[in-house]
Order: C-alpha cells, then sequence, then structure tokens
C-alpha cells in the first residue's frame, strides 16, 4: 500500500512540477516575441552589424 502511495504522490509532483515549467516557458517566450516586435522597426537585423 505505502508503495502505491510513494508512486501516486510522485505522479502528482511530476505533473504539477511539468504544468509549472510548462506556464513558465510560455511566459517567457511570450515576454521574448513582444520585446522583437518592438525592436523591429528601429534596427535592420539581428542583434550583431552586418559584415
Amino acid at each position: 500500500v505505502a508503495a502505491a502511495v510513494i508512486a501516486a504522490v510522485l505522479l502528482v509532483l511530476g505533473i504539477v512540477t511539468v504544468l509549472f515549467l510548462a506556464s513558465r516557458i510560455r511566459r517567457f517566450l511570450r515576454r521574448r516575441a513582444q520585446r522583437r516586435e518592438e525592436k523591429r522597426p528601429a534596427g535592420a537585423g539581428g542583434p550583431w552589424p552586418p559584415g
């Protein structure tokens, strides 16, 4: 019985961790995309100078 409880707890913790990381990653990607949209009109090209 203890093994089943431990397995259930680990499963729930794994699911919570995955959901937390997914939300963090989505927020990071959205913020990066917004920053890119803000920078686009000012600069031509990427972070490196042409050359």
